[in-house]
């Protein structure tokens, strides 16, 4: 299984998870931010590549890519889930 592939599956879990909270008329999101960095951990300029892989996933499963989101730093990318109204 890659790391895009991973994080998808975890993002379901948390959308899943999510989807059943419930909290008194307030709404909660998680926003999650990674540095993309190459095979020497030095920072890389591949977000776009990066998020472009990450949609095409949530596509092919069926899922909304829209919680995929490029940073002005093109080292930098952002996931998020749907903002919800419950904790339970």
């Amino acid at each position: 299984m890659s790391k895009i592939e991973a994080i998808a599956i975890n993002l379901d879990k948390l959308n899943n998870y999510a989807d059943e909270m419930k909290l008194n008329n307030s709404r909660l999101g998680l926003e999650q931010e990674f540095f993309i960095v190459d095979p020497e951990g030095f920072l890389s300029h591949r977000a776009d590549e990066f998020l472009l892989g990450c949609r095409n996933i949530a596509k092919a499963r069926d899922r909304s890519a829209d919680c995929f989101a490029p940073e002005f730093v093109k080292s930098i990318v952002e996931i998020n889930t749907v903002p919800v109204n419950s904790f339970a």
